[in-house]
């Protein structure tokens, strides 16, 4: 049988040095981390309108006696003036709103989401608003400010569009996501507010007043945007916003013909005259969207802060490894 020989074990400032090394790194690793820049974020920005009009559709026409000229004959504005209206009676639309942005506060920012806030105005003429179906519509040209016009509306677009859903917390209102055409909504036209064809299809009635931009009795209550930008693009400086101020509403004299029957509100191309069409007519239906549901997800740890412990662990090795007792045994025959 052979003997056995103990190697010499490391001496003990071997050892020290080995753990403070591991220790050394560890430690410059999360001073490295936590370094790092932040991801850029985001803020948020209240976009007011420019420009707000409400039309109402009129109940019948009569003829100027004398000059045989059809105009629209309607009730008298019965709201409080400088609110808005939107609404449907057994599926016929007979109220919608059209709304233009300020976009000043925001400039050429990249826009990362847009979220249109209505707050409900519940004491002018709001019946049923827990049930309405409104859709919110791209408008090329919203026009000018008007308070219950009986002129043709606008047109709209609703191949660009969004469901706005009730919500009664903080306070009743109803919220469309807009971000999938942001741009168009508030730097290339304007929105507008209409009933659904869930409200058209199922005959409904109901009545939506909003709060105007010089009634809101607090900045929470006025209509808005809430728009999100990369606070890291902040925009041309040299470039100027886009242009707020709003053309005055049409105004038609006596001796122009109003042709209601060829009005084509949700398409930018003209239809063919039907003898019955009503004013505000049936709008293109678009598939009803659930907006996103703002979330909060909480702070999400990245992965690399497991890198201290990893740095950790294989210190904790290479210090287990200079200073454990290693002995080599050789067998002498």
């Amino acid at each position: 049988m052979g003997t056995l020989a103990r190697s010499q074990r490391p001496s003990r400032p071997a050892r020290r040095s080995a753990v403070v090394i591991a220790s050394v790194l560890a430690v410059a690793a999360a001073f490295a981390i936590a370094a790092a820049p932040p991801a850029p974020a985001a803020s948020s920005v209240r976009v007011p309108t420019a420009s707000e009009a409400w039309y109402q559709a009129p109940e019948a026409t009569t003829t100027v006696a004398g000059l045989g000229v059809a105009v629209p004959v309607g009730p008298a504005n019965p709201y409080a003036p400088g609110t808005l209206h939107v609404g449907v009676k057994s599926g016929t639309e007979d109220a919608r709103t059209y709304l233009r942005f300020d976009t000043a506060s925001i400039g050429t920012a990249a826009m990362t989401g847009a979220t249109l806030v209505l707050p409900v105005d519940e004491g002018d003429g709001t019946v049923g608003a827990e049930t309405a179906h409104i859709e919110v519509c791209y408008a090329p040209d919203p026009g000018g400010d008007a308070d219950g016009s009986l002129a043709p509306p606008p047109a709209a677009d609703c191949t660009l569009s969004a469901a706005a859903e009730y919500v009664s917390d903080p306070v009743p209102a109803f919220v469309a996501d807009l971000s999938s055409f942001a741009d168009d909504a508030l730097r290339g036209g304007g929105v507008a507010i209409l009933p659904a064809g869930a409200a058209r299809a199922g005959n409904q009635t109901w009545h939506v007043a909003f709060h105007g931009k010089e009634t809101a009795p607090s900045e929470d209550l006025a209509i808005r945007a809430e728009v999100e930008i990369d606070d890291a693009d902040t925009g041309d400086a040299d470039v100027p916003a886009v242009a707020t101020t709003a053309p005055p509403a049409p105004t038609r004299t006596a001796d122009e013909r109003p042709d209601f029957s060829s009005i084509d509100q949700l398409t930018l191309a003209p239809r063919p005259a039907a003898p019955a069409q009503p004013l505000f007519s049936e709008p293109r239906v678009t598939p009803r969207t659930q907006p996103i549901a703002a979330t909060d997800s909480g702070f999400a740890y990245p992965a690399v802060l497991v890198l201290p412990i990893a740095l950790l662990a294989v210190g904790a090795v290479l210090g287990a490894g200079f200073t454990r007792d290693p002995t080599v045994t050789n067998l002498r025959q």
